[in-house]
């Protein structure tokens, strides 16, 4: 019996992590709102896309002319694929990733938020979790010099992101 409910619940936990459920109604829904911020800062010289976080290391929201610049000027490229119906994307965006780019000391990576299979995804996103494989939201991707270096499909802290990230640059 016991064995029976840890199966169901385990399957109900991976089910929510995999399962692509409608857009909300409403972009002014309290879950994306939740995850919205407002830009920290005007984006860097030459960047239109909102800023999210980060001084000396910028997340930006991502726009393909953005990202387009981006592999051009920066050595590694950070991509944060988010879905605003994620339970964990909703928990670690604001609580981990904004934290961790917040207190980076690099001008060797900038980072995106890619909206993936939500209600905000555009085509250019959509081409773009295609050209690496994405599997689902929540997947972090480092690139340098444009190619793949590293990824993760696990939950991360604050203190993950700047470990992972500092251990990809400094290598």
């Amino acid at each position: 019996m016991k064995k029976t409910l840890l199966s169901l619940l385990l399957s109900l936990t991976l089910a929510s992590c995999f399962h692509t459920p409608s857009p909300p109604p409403s972009t002014n829904s309290p879950q994306t709102e939740q995850t919205k911020s407002e830009p920290s800062q005007p984006a860097p010289a030459g960047y239109t896309g909102d800023q999210l976080a980060g001084n000396s290391a910028p997340l930006l929201d991502f726009n393909q002319a953005d990202y387009e610049r981006a592999l051009l000027e920066y050595p590694f490229v950070f991509l944060y694929f988010y879905a605003n119906w994620c339970p964990i994307c909703l928990e670690e965006v604001p609580n981990a990733l904004y934290p961790a780019f917040n207190q980076l000391d690099s001008d060797q990576i900038i980072g995106f938020r890619v909206n993936f299979k939500d209600s905000a995804t555009d085509r250019d996103e959509q081409e773009l979790a295609r050209q690496f494989a994405v599997p689902y939201q929540h997947f972090k991707l480092i690139l340098k010099d444009g190619q793949p270096v590293f990824n993760s499909n696990q939950e991360w802290t604050t203190q993950d992101y700047l470990d992972n990230i500092d251990s990809i640059i400094t290598y």
